[in-house]
């Protein structure tokens, strides 16, 4: 794509809204759009993209069973609209069933998972692409619905908590892949942007782990504060440094926050995670990559990805939802990196890139994850 991208004239741009709608085909090859916990059943439903072999070939696992009642293909006319690409996107809508007490169902520490083999077989996308939800009777207290819509643009308590379950358990397995499965289970953790505790939610259930959480949304924090009394939280300024310790948190993340920062200050956060992260430590954080522009319907997608490949730095506009909380209401905006910027820039920060620089298309749903670890 990119030795076309740069042969076109000032004034036209090449088209990759195809490559970007095959993105979200090769990396999304499963999406929850409803789950449903009854008194005895968990229901998932959504859409899934099978493989060359069609619907007949792919396969859906609950808890690493096969699931009770399966309805898959559906209509899904919708998906065929953007996703054409793959001849089966028009009916490629799923219901799938589990039948069991809800003990039985989240017996893996209060938590419930779904994954598609897309070809009939487990393969890395499909350990990636998994989704998880939390037994509703174990849940935390639940943000008021403004709170939760400054984090996710959404106002759903069930796609909030999906979200955040499925961000949680994803985490946890980038660092079982990444580093020593015990910077996450042990802590300290860090949760950078916390927000109204969407992922720090599920870091609290073990009271053994200490977890941080930080945010410049003053609001949103003294609610954290009251509803989560296991963490610790603290407001971190608009430009660091902070008050947090150095050298202490042995896995920091960072969930939509690099989307929205612009260059000079994601230059002086990496510079400020760089501090307070220990030797050894890992870190995810999450960036806007070719994905999350796939599942949009933008006319600049083709200027956007052109700019950024050209910049490596793409800011898109403010964003005022998240501003309306700041002191400075131009700081939070919507941007985009390539990901030759994110090695040559994150890298001085983080020399050991070299040996541990990933990134994970669509690792957190729609954003791929950057994982690094600090010497």
């Amino acid at each position: 794509m990119l030795s076309k991208l740069f042969s076109f004239g000032k004034n036209k741009y090449p088209d990759v809204v195809s490559s970007l709608r095959q993105s979200v085909i090769d990396n999304v090859p499963c999406f929850v759009d409803k789950h449903i916990v009854g008194n005895d059943e968990l229901q998932f439903r959504g859409w899934a993209l099978p493989g060359h072999k069609g619907p007949s070939a792919a396969r859906f696992y609950i808890n690493s069973s096969p699931p009770d009642d399966i309805s898959y293909p559906l209509p899904s006319k919708g998906l065929e609209e953007k996703f054409g690409q793959n001849e089966f996107a028009g009916s490629a809508g799923y219901s799938v069933v589990i039948h069991a007490p809800q003990d039985e169902i989240f017996s893996n520490s209060g938590f419930a998972e779904l994954e598609y083999q897309r070809n009939g077989t487990p393969d890395e996308r499909s350990e990636i692409n998994r989704w998880w939800v939390f037994d509703p009777r174990r849940e935390q207290p639940m943000p008021e619905g403004e709170r939760a819509y400054r984090v996710v643009g959404d106002e759903s308590v069930e796609n909030y908590l999906l979200g955040g379950a499925t961000i949680y358990k994803r985490l946890e397995y980038m660092v079982s892949r990444y580093f020593d499965p015990t910077l996450f289970a042990e802590g300290p953790v860090f949760d950078w942007g916390c927000g109204s505790g969407r992922v720090t939610r599920y870091f609290v259930h073990d009271k053994t782990r200490e977890i941080w959480g930080g945010d410049v949304d003053k609001d949103n924090l003294a609610w954290c504060e009251h509803a989560f009394p296991q963490a610790r939280f603290i407001a971190l300024p608009l430009d660091p440094p902070s008050k947090l310790p150095a050298n202490h948190f042995n896995f920091v993340f960072g969930i939509s926050v690099f989307t929205h920062l612009r260059e000079k200050a994601q230059m002086q956060w990496l510079e400020e995670l760089h501090r307070i992260t220990a030797p050894g430590g890992g870190l995810v954080m999450s960036v806007r990559g070719d994905t999350s522009l796939g599942f949009g319907f933008n006319r600049k997608l083709n200027e956007w990805v052109y700019l950024r490949e050209r910049d490596g730095y793409l800011n898109v506009g403010v964003d005022s939802r998240i501003n309306e909380q700041l002191e400075d209401q131009s700081y939070y905006v919507n941007c985009l990196q390539s990901r030759k910027y994110i090695q040559e820039k994150w890298g001085q920060y983080f020399d050991i890139l070299v040996d541990i620089l990933d990134i994970v298309s669509a690792g957190g749903i729609h954003q791929d994850f950057v994982i690094m670890k600090k010497k």
